[in-house]
């Protein structure tokens, strides 16, 4: 099994967001394989980086989908090929920018491709569940 997992960058990494991601990454099955996305020259950014250091402490595995050269175009051609690699996405937005910029664009294409989403926003010292398949996911 394979999750996308994104963040937007807007969204501030308090212990909620890390113990909601933490508990979300433990609760899947035995044998996923989570996919992140990274820039091709830049670095992955903050809650990338926070799911990539989960997930190397659950022994999760995970793989780094980077987009081609080419422009912003490739960037958008990486998010929906992360989607169509996963078999559900997890995103997680700031309360104010709910399905806006790159990890709304991750949803949406999860939406089109009819994969299960998770969607959750960030608010002050709270996690919540925002839409998508089911609001008991975590």
């Amino acid at each position: 099994m394979k999750v996308a997992l994104a963040g937007a960058s807007q969204m501030a990494l308090t212990r909620e967001v890390a113990h909601h991601a933490l508990q979300t990454l433990a609760a899947l099955p035995p044998g996923t394989t989570v996919l992140l996305r990274r820039g091709r020259e830049t670095p992955p950014g903050d809650f990338e980086m926070l799911v990539h250091e989960l997930c190397k402490s659950l022994s999760i595995p995970v793989e780094w989908r980077v987009p081609e050269p080419g422009g912003r175009s490739q960037v958008y051609l990486r998010d929906v090929e992360m989607v169509q690699a996963a078999d559900s996405v997890i995103c997680y937005f700031h309360h104010d920018r709910v399905m806006t910029g790159g990890t709304g664009h991750v949803a949406e294409k999860a939406l089109d491709q009819e994969k299960p989403l998770y969607a959750y926003a960030q608010m002050d010292d709270t996690v919540t569940w925002v839409g998508g398949d089911d609001g008991h996911h975590n």
